[in-house]
């Protein structure tokens, strides 16, 4: 029988749900933000549309609503302490971390070899988070590595179990 949701066992559903992991970057009056998300899917190819969310409680939201635009990096399973600082509170994510900033302004992380640059075209408050719709404007793709997944609070790797068609 349903009965309703509590916080704690809606937590753990999707604590046992795998998450691919990024780091999502942006300029907030010259100076780097960013954050690590759970959240990133792509939702359109034709157009091409991503949407990620943020929670509200977060130090990059208030910069992320005013932004026109941002960066993605798809993390693999060798940035898990990138992953780590970029989702810790209170510390400079920026200080121990290789990056340089694109003409259009934006700070991408040097280390990380996927990333797209989006334009952000519409956000939406859903809860306690807000929702963000981008358009890809550009990327950089290098060589496919085993990607990196969040499950059951910790960041880790996953290997392929066999193949599907």
């Amino acid at each position: 029988m349903f009965n309703s949701l509590e916080a704690e066992q809606f937590k753990s559903i999707f604590r046992s749900h795998p998450a691919g992991v990024a780091i999502i970057t942006l300029q907030d009056n010259g100076r780097p933000m960013g954050f690590t998300a759970t959240s990133v899917i792509s939702v359109s190819v034709s157009p091409p549309v991503i949407v990620f969310s943020i929670q509200g409680s977060s130090s990059s939201l208030q910069a992320l609503e005013h932004s026109e635009s941002v960066i993605i990096h798809f993390l693999d399973e060798r940035h898990v302490d990138l992953a780590g600082r970029f989702s810790t509170p209170g510390i400079d994510r920026f200080l121990d971390t290789a990056w340089q900033t694109l003409e259009t302004g934006e700070p991408y992380l040097l280390e990380v070899d996927t990333w797209v640059r989006c334009t952000l075209i519409h956000r939406m408050q859903a809860g306690s988070s807000l929702i963000i719709q981008a358009r890809p404007e550009s990327a950089a793709v290098k060589e496919a590595r085993t990607p990196m997944i969040y499950h059951d609070r910790a960041f880790c790797g996953v290997s392929k179990t066999g193949e599907h068609s």
